[in-house]
């Protein structure tokens, strides 16, 4: 069999990843990024119909592949945080990377790559790198998931199995009341002790990350309703452990080993209440954009909203919640539009006090 003239695309990987001078101001940090990122691209490849597979060869890929993963990759989770989405700067650095694989075949590679379009078109079909995602509204049937679990009847017997089921509904029910009231991510809800809750007397906490290349430290504090307050302490009187987690299994017999629980369990217990309700599309971030919306709508500013989700910036916010700010606005505008009648009789008003 004659040997194939270019390259797979799989090849063209590894080609890429063993030539780091290709890009010279790249640190080893971004060199693992790219890898990363590249691992990405060919599952992409794998799991999508429309594209050529890992093992075609390098002439067979399209003008639009950079958009096809571009919308791919708003779909994904993390590995860490399943239920939740990429973020705005992973999304954009997995891009770079496949961007610059581009201009390596294009540039380095030549004929041997064969590519059929340059990467200037490639990226004019993404059009800008938005720093914003395409952000879909959450389902108007949120607070059906939310109240879910407050309807479940409480098992009043001592038998193991009724203990773990009670426990499991006032979990479940203070996780429903917490994701919504605080509009914290997946991974901040399973992180959660006991004492930053105060055992579910407090009415905020104060959550701390780290982002950035530097792992800056961030902090915001988030709020508890009353309902997410009287759910934690229903919860937390019923445990007889002293493990420090919030969030715990019930599976271990012996109380004082449970483990806290996974990002993955908490997803499972979202998608649980949403199958129950007949909306089975929901997904953990959705309770952060519906209580940013529902904050917007009662009268809060963008800048609050962005204090509360501790987006970055406020242009994260506004993007993510422009149809909601516009009506705002539109309501604002129109409230505050005296007619021209009004204005003229003002001025005549005014000449009068001013002329006497």
């Amino acid at each position: 069999m004659a040997e194939e003239p270019y390259p797979t695309i799989a090849e063209a990987v590894e080609l890429f990843l063993a030539a780091p001078e290709q890009d010279p101001l790249a640190t080893p940090e971004t060199h693992r990024t790219y890898r990363t990122a590249l691992r990405a691209f060919l599952r992409f490849l794998q799991e999508s119909d429309q594209v050529p597979s890992p093992t075609e060869t390098t002439d067979s890929l399209g003008v639009g592949i950079l958009r096809a993963f571009y919308v791919w990759l708003l779909e994904q989770e993390p590995e860490h945080a399943p239920g939740e989405k990429l973020s705005d700067a992973t999304v954009a650095t997995y891009l770079a990377a496949v961007t610059s694989l581009l201009r390596f075949l294009e540039l380095r590679l030549g004929d041997t790559s064969k590519l059929t379009f340059t990467v200037d078109q490639a990226r004019d079909r993404v059009g800008e790198v938005p720093t914003g995602r395409i952000v879909r509204r959450p389902p108007s049937r949120i607070p059906l998931v939310i109240t879910y679990y407050d309807k479940l009847p409480l098992p009043t017997g001592t038998a193991p199995r009724q203990i773990k089921r009670r426990l499991d509904i006032l979990r479940n029910r203070a996780i429903l009341h917490v994701l919504y009231s605080t509009g914290c991510r997946i991974s901040e809800v399973a992180a959660l002790n006991r004492s930053d809750v105060e055992e579910g007397y407090a009415d905020e906490a104060l959550i701390v990350s780290r982002k950035g290349r530097r792992r800056e430290v961030k902090e915001r504090h988030v709020y508890f309703t009353p309902e997410a307050q009287a759910a934690m302490r229903a919860y937390l009187a019923a445990r007889d452990d002293h493990v420090s987690a919030l969030f715990v299994s019930h599976r271990a017999k012996n109380p004082e080993r449970r483990r806290r629980l996974s990002t993955r369990s908490i997803w499972q217990v979202v998608k649980d209440a949403g199958k129950a309700v007949g909306v089975p599309e929901v997904m953990p971030h959705h309770f952060r954009h519906y209580r940013g919306s529902v904050l917007l709508e009662q009268g809060l500013s963008l800048a609050q909203v962005q204090e509360v989700l501790g987006h970055e910036s406020v242009d994260t916010t506004r993007r993510t919640y422009i149809h909601l700010d516009r009506g705002k606005l539109k309501a604002d505008v129109l409230a505050h539009s005296p007619s021209p009648a009004e204005l003229a009789r003002e001025l005549e008003q005014r000449g009068k006090r001013s002329g006497g």
